[in-house]
């Protein structure tokens, strides 16, 4: 039920980060080729060199500003994950909200992400959550405002969560894989991954996570836990930002809470309701998120394209109007109101597991002028033999 492979186009590293809270993945000196490094910009070559205290002339110190102003402007570190502080206890619950994502390829519309859990096993708990972007937000970096509810009597302490985003693809006007994710829902104290339940070691692993995204497709016969999609390909700039937080109880300490036991007037009083911060804030914790030089270029391309400024709405409603052949149901006139039209959003997609077709990312990035082109002869075939 997972889409098929995607094409080598990206690439990715593995970098060992157990403070990162989420997974071992993702490094900040990663090469992609689908981008040369920039030959126009020094400071861009030594960006991953700041803290070695190279001299650089005065134009490579301008330079290496405006490239710091860039990443903090695309990508902020965050504030260091500090060790578990809520040990599970039986009848806990774990709330998960998926708040927004991040620069997405450009011929992304309208975005449906499925979220699964699942133990190291490879049995799922519980059922298949799902969520659509919302209309009026950014289609390459829209809003969610998603929650899911983790309710269970006794949970296993390796399940984690795996997503995968799916989008209509503005090209194609059809539905198409754009990536995965995954991350733990429970830790030691010190946020590693456990193998065994044990009273007394195991923590809800709390925080506000940025989470990389990885084209391809998981293999189910490899571990499963939230190091599954390491040797995947990364997505470049793509994130997905993310809150896990323990359910609130009642004022007696007892009983687990739920939206479907109060009326929605109550949930932010009740804690039922935390609202996302800013990503501007430093909130969410981007370790594993840290651009390249590479990315960087990525970033600056994307912000100044044409998708930047486009809806969810309004990109799937263009690319279906541009496409007569696409056979998508035709957008109803009597939409009025936000949960309308994501009612309709759903209906543009197969059911999770039917899943087939992956993104084109071929069209995820504007072309850079200061990336310019990489081209590789890979080999000859069927050559003339022409003698010594």
């Amino acid at each position: 039920s997972m889409p098929p492979p995607t094409p080598p186009l990206l690439s990715s590293r593995v970098k060992s980060d157990v403070n990162s809270g989420i997974s071992s993945r993702g490094s900040s000196r990663r090469n992609s080729p689908l981008l040369t490094q920039s030959s126009s910009s020094a400071a861009i070559a030594k960006l991953g060199k700041v803290d070695e205290a190279e001299e650089l002339s005065d134009g490579e110190h301008r330079e290496e500003s405006v490239v710091r102003a860039e990443k903090v402007q695309f990508w902020y570190l965050g504030s260091p994950l500090r060790p578990c502080s809520d040990k599970y206890q039986r009848g806990d619950g774990v709330d998960i909200y998926i708040d927004a994502a991040r620069y997405l390829p450009d011929n992304c519309t309208v975005t449906r992400i499925c979220l699964r859990l699942f133990t190291a096993d490879k049995q799922q708990v519980g059922r298949t959550y799902d969520c659509y972007s919302l209309p009026s937000s950014s289609a390459t970096s829209p809003s969610f405002n998603f929650k899911v509810e983790c309710r269970s009597d006794l949970f296993q302490c390796t399940t984690f969560a795996l997503l995968r985003m799916d989008t209509i693809d503005s090209a194609l006007v059809a539905p198409s894989s754009v990536g995965y994710m995954t991350f733990k829902l429970f830790s030691s104290r010190d946020r590693a991954r456990l193998k065994v339940n044990s009273d007394g070691t195991m923590y809800i692993n709390t925080g506000s996570f940025q989470l990389p995204m990885f084209g391809g497709k998981p293999q189910p016969s490899g571990e499963f836990n939230d190091e599954m999609l390491n040797n995947l390909p990364r997505i470049p700039c793509a994130s997905l930002l993310v809150r896990i937080v323990t359910a609130p109880k009642s004022s007696d300490g007892i009983t687990t809470l739920s939206r479907d036991e109060y009326p929605e007037e109550d949930w932010a009083r009740l804690g039922l309701d935390v609202p996302a911060p800013l990503y501007s804030s430093g909130s969410y914790n981007g370790t594993l998120c840290e651009p390249s030089a590479e990315d960087l270029v990525c970033f600056a391309a994307k912000a100044s394209g044409p998708a930047s400024s486009m809806s969810v709405d309004d990109s799937l409603s263009q690319a279906m109007a541009a496409n007569t052949n696409q056979r998508l149901p035709a957008k109803p006139a009597s939409l009025s109101t936000v949960k309308d039209t994501i009612a309709w959003y759903s209906q543009l997609f197969p059911a999770s597991d039917q899943m087939r077709r992956v993104l084109n990312y071929a069209l995820s990035i504007p072309y850079s002028v200061e990336a310019g082109l990489n081209v590789s002869v890979e080999g000859l075939h069927n050559m003339q033999d022409i003698g010594p």
